[in-house]
C-alpha cells in the first residue's frame, strides 16, 4: 500500500512538473542577477540605467538603497531614467483595545507612489501598498523598536514590489521589440 501511494505521488509530481513547463512557467527568482534571470541581459542593462532620486527621511534612504541594489547591482554610469518615490504612512487599525482604551496591537501600512521618467516624460506612474502589525508592549522602548522594525520591513517589501513592477514593465516592451515609450505614449499601467 505504501509503495502504491509513493508511486501515485511521484506520478502526480511529474505530471505537474511537465504541465507547468509546457505552459511556459519560469521560476521568477531562479538564476538571478539582482531581480532578473540571467538570460534577460537586455532587461538587466536597461533597468541598470535607472537613477533612483533621493527619498525623504530615514525609511526613504533604506528604500533607495534597496532599489539601487536591486535595479543595478553592478552599477551603471549612464542613467537615462529617473525613478521618483513618495512614501505615505497610513494607520490601518488599532486592535485589541484594553479597558483603558490603549490598543495591544497596531496595524500600519505604507503607500508608495512612484514615477519613472525618461527625461521629462513620464513613462510609468503607479502606486504600491503594504501593511504589517506589531504588538504594543508594556515597555515604551520595546514598542518603539517593534514599530521601527515593522516600518523597515514594509519599506523593504515595497522596494522589492516597485523593482519587480518596473522590471516587468520594461521587459514587456523589450520583448515586443518596441522602444520604451516616449512623449507620445504616457502613463502605462502594468
Amino acid at each position: 500500500m505504501k509503495n502504491l501511494i509513493y508511486h501515485f505521488v511521484l506520478t502526480l509530481c511529474l505530471v505537474a512538473l511537465f504541465t507547468l513547463n509546457a505552459c511556459g512557467f519560469q521560476p521568477l527568482y531562479a538564476n538571478k542577477i539582482g531581480l532578473l534571470p540571467k538570460q534577460d541581459e537586455a532587461v538587466t542593462t536597461e533597468i541598470a540605467k535607472i537613477y533612483v532620486a533621493p527619498i525623504e527621511n530615514r525609511l526613504g534612504m533604506i528604500m533607495r538603497q534597496d532599489l539601487q541594489s536591486t535595479l543595478a547591482p553592478k552599477g551603471s554610469p549612464n542613467k537615462i531614467y529617473t525613478l521618483q518615490v513618495k512614501n505615505e504612512k497610513i494607520l490601518v487599525s488599532e486592535q485589541g483595545i484594553r479597558p483603558d482604551n490603549i490598543p495591544t496591537r497596531i496595524t500600519i501600512g505604507y503607500k508608495s507612489t512612484y514615477t519613472l521618467r525618461k527625461g521629462a516624460d513620464i513613462i510609468l506612474q503607479d502606486s504600491a501598498f503594504a501593511q504589517s502589525s506589531y504588538n504594543v508592549l508594556q515597555s515604551a522602548y520595546s514598542t518603539v523598536a517593534a514599530e521601527q522594525d515593522v516600518e523597515e520591513r514594509i519599506i523593504k517589501l515595497l522596494a522589492q514590489d516597485i523593482a519587480l513592477r518596473i522590471t516587468v514593465f520594461i521587459k514587456k516592451y523589450l520583448q515586443e521589440n518596441r522602444p520604451l515609450p516616449d512623449a507620445q505614449e504616457k502613463n502605462y499601467e502594468i
